[in-house]
């Protein structure tokens, strides 16, 4: 997604409670992370994917 910020308040309405959010470690995703969404997040410098995202 080219420009993920955009996608964030329409994420925060559509995810359901208690739902696990995988995302990068993107600046742009934190307001998911601060809304209180249980978040695992990858660092794609490290790996694409790994037991937790």
């Amino acid at each position: 997604m080219r420009r993920p910020f955009r996608a964030v308040p329409i994420l925060e309405r559509r995810i359901k409670p208690g739902s696990t959010v995988y995302a990068d470690e993107a600046n742009s995703w934190n307001p998911l992370h601060y809304a209180g969404l249980n978040m695992k997040r990858i660092n794609h410098q490290r790996a694409y994917s790994d037991e937790e995202a």
